[in-house]
């Protein structure tokens, strides 16, 4: 499909399934993680801790700027104090 995919939590387990199956459908997926580690075949692989707001907008910025326009993003990396993504705060 060559979409642009942004997995976040993408170095093990679901993230890693996820960011897989996007590449074997031909996608082009920007793997987010905290250790750096990402499966073969994505496109590029941002070492950010998603805990760290500033980090993950500055790691987005820097993925549209170079690969263009995100068009699928799986916020896959966990939080231990679930809830609406809008209502939570960054601290």
């Amino acid at each position: 499909m060559n979409r642009h995919v942004l997995v976040t939590g993408a170095s093990r387990g679901i993230g890693a399934a996820i960011a897989r199956y996007f590449i074997a459908n031909g996608d082009r997926v920007v793997a987010f993680s905290r250790s750096g580690d990402a499966p073969v075949g994505c496109t590029a692989t941002v070492r950010v801790d998603v805990s760290e707001s500033s980090a993950v907008t500055e790691a987005v910025k820097a993925a549209i700027a170079q690969f263009g326009p995100v068009e699928v993003a799986v916020i896959n990396a966990g939080v231990t104090n679930d809830g609406l993504a809008i209502r939570m705060f960054d601290d």
